[in-house]
């Protein structure tokens, strides 16, 4: 599979859209809620492409920029927040299990 991820920001928001050969397959969306937490608001995959581990390289990508930033992730996205809680390897990132039930 030859996906790119591309990340656009705007100040406090930001979106990282997944492209295969081209054509775009799924993004990510996120707002910064302060100096330290970054909410996935959005997470799509465009029909067709749901069986491909796209959302995994999308939630991965958010992950290393939230660590790479020393910042903390809540999910608004009920999907991204499945995926997120789901594997372990994000624990790391994943702000404080109250917060993100406040966001349910």
């Amino acid at each position: 599979m030859n996906l790119e991820i591309v990340l656009y920001t705007d100040h406090k928001q930001g979106k990282l859209v997944a492209f295969q050969n081209d054509k775009k397959v799924g993004y990510l969306t996120y707002a910064m809620k302060n100096c330290s937490i970054v909410n996935i608001t959005d997470l799509t995959l465009i029909k067709g492409y749901e069986q491909q581990n796209i959302e995994k390289e999308l939630i991965d990508s958010i992950a290393e920029l939230a660590r790479n930033n020393r910042k903390q992730i809540i999910a608004e996205s009920k999907f991204a927040k499945l995926l997120l809680e789901m594997d372990k390897s994000y624990q790391d990132v994943l702000n404080p299990k109250e917060i993100n039930q406040v966001l349910a």
